[in-house]
């Protein structure tokens, strides 16, 4: 992993964001007024149209006191308000996201590096004023949030101190909750927590911890603001590329991308596909609204669907679609984070970077409710939107290029300047300390005496395969084991290419084909396994996450088949910019008279070709 990316993860894992209590909107703006108004997504760039957010806004006014034909009347002209982005201004807040001075918001502290951000309290769901809806019932919770809950929520908070958020977050990811569109364990959770202090704090404590909990989106708001909170704070050491901050105010989608400039890179709002409620049909949705997306670029919500597979009946897909999704978004990330792990006990995703989601066939998706089209009706539905590929497009032409000092040398000079490329030659050594041993599909199909797919030589290279992962062990240098399951349909083209494998279980899990051979090491349970479902074991898989969480930028490549597995796994090595070691002894081909044309290959473009003697020399064991 290269030292931006490091620098990156490490500052997101130091992170400690608390809840520490309310503020109204008005004092939490130093530079605001009256008429200041913030909202989700990036800034208004015409005239509001009659949509949910023309009717959030409308909202608002009518709560700061205004009468119905002035607040329309504001709200349709480009002068009379102050509009601005909520994430311009230390907010962040789902859907339509208006925030009017007299609100009172949540406040989100990383006190390591002083930064905050500002939620205002979870409405509830249907005709609210985040999807856009204005009627006297929704003026009036608004009103009962900033007299009763805000205060109360403030008295309770300073009773009982700062609420780690991190631990809450954690919590949630393995039980059930992605943190985005489902946050019932995480809201269960937090009202226990804080539901002593309340009962504490005045006489309507009980009927706000209620309201709380019976609102299982109420930890939504906070989950938005700790997201914004982490990579506003992380963000300076973020590597070119990662994303920052998403968000679409249901006309425009906007990122922020570090290395991009400091503004937005905008596009038009994506649809939402999902479930709508009984009556209404796909052209009444709204596009994408809200700041929410931005805990999509923390790496949870979207990109963790498989964590919440309850929630694959409110989106209107199936539990396949959820991790479908899951395995995109991860692949669009450039590491995992250490403490927040999903149910499956991997590290959620972290760090989503616009070359790598360009690089995937699905793009990272963000899971979102659905409002109406129209200004007042509210939420009709919740679904999947994906990021538009212009704006990542967009970002990734706007990253800035590092400075070449010698780009405008001419061809002649240049052999002045460094000298001839020469193929073959030891441009990088071994470093124990950030090397990793690949031991590629040791698998009874490929090594066992007379099975379907045994590479002649496949039982010869055990021996050197044995040093390597003992001399391995002893430097400290971990062991990744592959695997290939080509079992329909994840096998894609290999079972039309194969067809043994596509009309029996050779090489499916569960098979003894797919076992690794026993007679030879076999791994430890604390080193990582990957279960490929392509030549490359890089595809679609963990193994790059892996690799970079484990602070390792070279790869020890060993095992079968040499012109196959082995090398298509050289290739994605070196295109993911790790330095390759292909061990000539230590690997075997389907045809042997191809072997050291392979090898040789690898040696003159993708790394270095060596054998065991001189890896173990490297490593600092006795050959």
């Amino acid at each position: 992993m290269n030292t931006a990316a490091t620098a990156f993860l490490n500052a997101v894992e130091a992170c400690e964001p608390a809840l520490v209590g309310m503020v109204t909107a008005r004092d939490q703006l130093s530079d605001g007024s009256e008429i200041t108004i913030t909202h989700a997504g990036p800034p208004v760039e015409t005239i509001l149209k009659e949509g949910p957010l023309f009717g959030a806004v409308v909202g608002g006014l009518l709560h700061e006191g205004w009468n119905i034909d002035d607040a329309r009347e504001a709200a349709s002209s480009s002068t009379a308000l102050d509009l601005r982005p909520n994430q311009d201004n230390g907010r962040a807040a789902p859907l339509a996201g208006v925030i009017t001075p007299s609100m009172p918001l949540f406040v989100v502290h990383n006190q390591a590096t002083g930064t905050s951000a500002h939620s205002p309290i979870n409405e509830g769901s249907g005709a609210v004023l985040r999807f856009g809806a204005y009627s006297p019932d929704v003026v009036d919770r608004l009103a009962w949030l900033r007299n009763v809950a805000g205060p109360t929520l403030g008295r309770a908070l300073d009773e009982h101190g700062p609420i780690s958020l991190r631990h809450l977050v954690a919590g949630g990811l393995r039980n059930g909750d992605e943190l985005h569109n489902r946050t019932n364990w995480t809201t269960g959770s937090f009202v226990s927590i804080l539901e002593p202090a309340l009962r504490d704090a005045g006489p309507d404590g009980h009927l706000v911890a209620d309201f709380l909990r019976d609102n299982s989106f109420t930890f939504l708001n906070v989950s938005v603001a700790f997201a914004k909170c982490v990579l506003d704070a992380a963000g300076p050491t973020a590597p070119s590329g990662v994303v920052l901050a998403m968000a679409s105010n249901g006309e425009r989608f906007g990122m922020k991308v570090a290395g991009a400039g400091p503004g937005w890179v905008t596009t038009a709002a994506p649809a939402i596909r999902g479930r709508l409620a009984l009556g209404s049909v796909e052209a009444d949705a709204s596009p994408l609204l809200g700041d929410s997306g931005t805990i999509e670029a923390l790496g949870l919500g979207g990109l963790a669907l498989s964590t919440a597979p309850e929630i694959a009946p409110f989106l209107g897909c199936d539990i396949a679609e959820l991790d479908r999704r899951s395995r995109a978004g991860r692949a669009s990330t450039i590491g995992e984070h250490r403490t927040l792990q999903l149910a499956d006990n991997r590290g959620a995703p972290l760090g989503l970077d616009v070359t790598r989601a360009l690089a995937s066939s699905v793009a990272p998706t963000i899971d979102a409710g659905i409002a109406h089209h129209l200004a007042g009706i509210g939420q009709i539905g919740a679904g999947l939107a994906e990021i538009p590929r212009e704006a990542l497009q967009q970002a990734h032409s706007q990253l800035r290029a590092p400075h070449n000092n010698e780009r405008n040398i001419t061809m002649t000079d240049r052999t002045a300047v460094a000298p001839k490329q020469v193929f073959g030659e030891d441009y990088f050594t071994i470093n124990a300390a950030t090397t990793a041993l690949l031991v590629i599909d040791m698998q009874n199909s490929f090594v066992a005496p007379g099975a379907v797919f045994e590479a002649p030589k496949g039982r010869e290279i055990i021996p050197n395969i044995d040093r390597l992962i003992g001399e391995a062990r002893l430097a400290g240098a971990p062991v990744i084991w592959t695997q290939s399951d080509h079992s329909p349909p994840a096998g894609g083209r290999i079972l039309d290419r194969h067809p043994v494998i596509k009309f029996t279980p050779e090489l499916w899990i569960g098979d003894p084909s797919f076992d690794l051979y026993p007679e030879m090491e076999q791994p430890l349970d604390t080193e990582h396994r990957v279960v490929k479902h392509k030549y490359d074991a890089f595809h679609e898989t963990d193994l790059d996450r892996a690799l970079r969480n484990l602070g390792c930028d070279t790869v020890i490549i060993v095992g079968v088949a040499t012109e196959i597995c082995c090398e298509s796994t050289a290739r994605a090595a070196f295109f993911n910019d790790y330095n390759v070691v292909f061990v000539r002894d230590a690997t075997a081909a389907f045809d042997p008279a191809i072997q050291d044309d392979t090898c040789n290959r690898m040696d003159a473009m993708f790394g270095r070709a060596m054998t065991t003697e001189d890896v173990i020399a490297d490593l600092g064991g006795v050959v």
